[in-house]
């Protein structure tokens, strides 16, 4: 992480305090690709009877470098979507399923790009010298949350899907903020920050930068993710002081106490909604490597493994609309 080395006290603070798989994903955007792992397996035959459906585009370090892959949920075949030898990365679907946005530096600067669900058409899509990272839909599909350095450190940015026109810095704070995530309704950006305290806590503002900052949770959070119905966040925490990590879900609000989901001696990370809420895929390490895993959105019912590539990791999990 030698290029964190520029940035504030606060984001670099921030990475210290986050979960493995959370910080190795900001961090890891500077670094060089990861050394050759085993081959890949392109093709996993499926778990008889889980009776899942759906696509989820993830990002993982399978052939050496950190590609996107997308997967289908019901019968786990992959197929892989980029093939670059830096780092690409925080893959999010566009809300009509066309499109892909993610983060890649395979023009020596991690910017945000844009690639049609096969791949194919890839466009960039910001040209600024800080780091453009974990890009995040409107719903409407217009704008992109994204996590920048522009302003000096790690802060929340609303730039037009296309490209065009100037960033807007939603955050603008001395803290370090990430992880943005946009409601259902597209009135409320939720968001990662330490601005209260050494360790990330989830947040909530409006998308139009108007009525100041909400802060949601008290417990050490970060990576929210909104449920489609706009009722509950599910979100990372070490609520029990680590080193194991949970996905917990509360109410959208604020209001009532967070539910312990994945309740499991391992780091559970990144949680990510199915489109008809009913089920949320995360990054676990639950058998030694970091994989996708998907369970219940009530938690209950146990895990279901997903990926079983033997990578470095599988991360950055994003549900197909």
């Amino acid at each position: 992480m030698h290029h964190l080395s520029t940035f504030a006290p606060a984001a670099r603070a921030s990475l210290r305090c986050a979960a493995p798989a959370f910080a190795a994903l900001l961090a890891g955007c500077w670094d060089a690709p990861p050394p050759p792992v085993a081959p890949s397996l392109e093709t996993v035959l499926a778990a008889p009877g889980t009776g899942l459906q759906g696509q989820i585009a993830y990002a993982s370090g399978r052939n050496g470098s950190f590609d996107i892959f997308v997967l289908d949920v019901a019968t786990r075949r992959t197929r892989r979507l980029t093939r670059d030898r830096t780092r690409s990365n925080y893959p999010a679907w566009s809300p009509d399923g066309t499109r892909i946005a993610f983060m890649s530096a395979r023009n020596g600067n991690p910017e945000i790009y844009m690639m049609s669900a096969t791949g194919d058409a890839v466009t960039r899509i910001t040209n600024d010298p800080a780091a453009d990272f974990e890009p995040a839909w409107s719903p409407d599909g217009t704008k992109l949350a994204i996590t920048s350095t522009r302003a000096g450190n790690f802060d929340i940015h609303v730039i037009d899907a296309n490209g065009s026109g100037p960033a807007t810095n939603l955050t603008n704070h001395t803290a370090s903020e990430a992880g943005a995530a946009w409601s259902p309704d597209g009135r409320k950006i939720a968001f990662s920050s330490d601005r209260d305290n050494p360790s990330n806590e989830i947040y909530v503002t409006n998308a139009d930068g108007t009525g100041g900052v909400t802060r949601l949770t008290t417990l050490g959070a970060h990576s929210p993710a909104w449920s489609p119905d706009g009722s509950k966040i599910a979100f990372t925490t070490d609520v029990n002081g680590g080193p194991d990590y949970e996905i917990f879900v509360m109410n959208a609000d604020g209001t009532g106490s967070p539910t312990n989901l994945s309740n499991n001696p391992a780091n559970d990370e990144l949680p990510a909604w199915s489109s008809d809420g009913s089920s949320i895929a995360f990054t676990s390490r639950r058998d030694g490597n970091y994989e996708l895993y998907v369970m219940n959105a009530d938690g209950t019912g146990g895990a279901t493994r997903l990926t079983r590539s033997q990578a470095v990791a599988d991360l950055s999990a994003s549900w197909k609309p």
